[in-house]
């Protein structure tokens, strides 16, 4: 099963502010068009684990 979620860097500094992850969580990268993004485990936050069910097969992406 794959545990992983990917998300741009704004959304996930939104998370943080809102106190849903913790602050300057997750592995930080650019994708493949230089957009900044954020990798997290799907167990770090309630509503990564729903995103990830309802949207993948396995519950989550492999990591990158």
């Amino acid at each position: 099963m794959f545990h992983w979620i990917q998300i741009p860097l704004e959304e996930s500094l939104e998370l943080e502010e809102k106190g849903l992850i913790a602050e300057g969580s997750g592995y930080k990268y650019k994708d493949e068009n230089g957009l900044e993004m954020v990798e997290h485990h799907v167990d770090c936050c309630h509503w990564f684990q729903d995103q990830m069910n309802e949207t993948t097969e396995f519950g989550g992406n492999l990591s990158v």
